[in-house]
């Protein structure tokens, strides 16, 4: 669903500021795709950190939360995967 929700939002981006990708609907759909597809691998990998340290939580601040590292792992792959698509194609 995250991922269909991505595209669909890419197109109407699209047609609100065309001007991200340089008028390219086609890289604009690869980088929602691979975006979305990266914010995955960050989360799973996250994932299989915290089962390899055998630790259920990276923090307390907010109990049954899972820490900070459970509220930023998609983002901490994704927004540098966003940054290079930025830099090379728009």
């Amino acid at each position: 669903g995250g991922i269909v929700f991505n595209l669909i939002l890419a197109v109407l981006v699209y047609f609100y500021i065309p001007q991200i990708f340089n008028n390219n609907l086609i890289v604009l759909l690869l980088a929602a795709l691979m975006i979305s597809l990266t914010s995955i691998i960050g989360d799973l990998v996250e994932s299989a950190l915290k089962r390899a340290s055998k630790q259920k939580d990276s923090g307390n601040i907010i109990p049954g939360r899972g820490g900070i590292l459970d509220s930023i792992d998609s983002i901490i792959y994704a927004a540098p995967f966003f940054y290079g698509m930025y830099y090379f194609f728009g």
